[in-house]
């Protein structure tokens, strides 16, 4: 499934606020600029949606990319009013005049030509809604699309599950967590030596048990096989007691390296946290920095891994390795 769609690409959504103005790699670095190039030239329409309207946006955006940053998006939404502007049909557009920021009302008709002349009148809009967007665009699907944002539900919930926008969710927490990960990694590895170590003796525990009612079911059975039996068993659970106090400790180590009071911001505990299955549903993709982007092509698509159930992990199945598919 391509996750790079071959129509058009949504640059930062909130790039004059997060995503890109907070970030200091992104202000410190030409990676921005190149991104955006190489998308324009790998035939992508890049457009700006944001909240926030035109005279901030072009304060930042100078600030980012130099007085011409406009020339790097194909159009730019400001004053978007999202999540509304993903939600109601009916919220009207207006065209920015850049000499004094005043604004046009204007009506986007269905046909590509009357969409590519009010373009030429100028490619700054404020207000709208996600119609508008897509006639601006000729866009035929909201699949063709690809949306990032760093918002979870002004940006990727609502144009996911509303409009069926590919999604792309900037966090840049996980820059810290993947860091983290690299330095606590040989606590995971003796963590797992401990729950491996738990579960040989659960194993251990429900043979002893299953012998012990054999016997019990046997008339012919003694009484000695039975007290020794009994006294497997405790020793049995001796050790799986000492055993799960050892990985109780390792795993709240592990977990207050991350932080010392809510640890890995995608686990709860063994699990997925709450925020980590919104990620999963709801985005296709994500990643710490919007300028990842910059680092593949934009031919370039995106798998999945493949779901996993207990019973396949039981059968012996891994999960397919990710790829990254650089043909057309």
């Amino acid at each position: 499934m391509s996750l790079l769609p071959s129509v058009l690409l949504a640059a930062s959504c909130v790039a004059c606020r997060c995503t890109l103005a907070r970030c200091p790699t992104c202000r410190d670095s030409p990676e921005l600029g190149r991104m955006l190039s190489q998308l324009q030239l790998g035939g992508k329409q890049v457009f700006l949606l944001t909240n926030s309207l035109y005279d901030y946006t072009d304060t930042v955006m100078t600030f980012l990319l130099g007085a011409e940053w406009i020339d790097y998006f194909y159009l730019v939404i400001c004053g978007a009013r999202k999540p509304g502007f993903l939600l109601d049909p009916y919220l009207p557009l207006f065209q920015v005049r850049l000499d004094d920021c005043s604004l046009t009302n204007i009506e986007v008709g269905g046909s590509q030509q009357q969409a590519a002349a009010l373009l030429g009148q100028g490619k700054v809009f404020q207000g709208g809604n996600w119609n508008h967007l897509h006639k601006l665009l000729n866009l035929q699907s909201g699949a063709d699309l690809m949306y990032v944002g760093d918002h979870m539900y002004s940006d990727i919930l609502r144009s996911k599950r509303t409009l069926g926008w590919r999604t792309m969710l900037v966090i840049p927490e996980l820059a810290d967590e993947l860091h983290q990960a690299q330095l606590a990694e040989e606590m995971q590895l003796h963590i797992h030596d401990l729950q491996a170590t738990r579960a040989d003796l659960d194993a251990r525990l429900q043979s002893a048990c299953m012998r012990k009612l054999t016997l019990l079911q046997e008339p012919g059975s003694s009484a000695s096989d039975v007290h020794e039996c009994e006294d497997e068993l405790s020793e049995i659970r001796a050790e799986q007691k000492s055993s799960s106090a050892k990985l109780r400790a390792a795993i709240q180590q592990h977990h207050e390296a991350f932080h010392p009071v809510w640890g890995r911001i995608f686990k709860a505990g063994h699990q997925n946290s709450r925020w980590a299955q919104q990620v999963e549903n709801y985005a296709c993709l994500y990643t710490a920095r919007a300028v990842n982007l910059a680092f593949v092509t934009p031919e370039a698509s995106f798998r999945v891994l493949t779901d996993m159930m207990p019973h396949d992990r039981a059968g012996g199945i891994s999960p397919a390795p990710a790829d990254v598919d650089e043909s057309a």
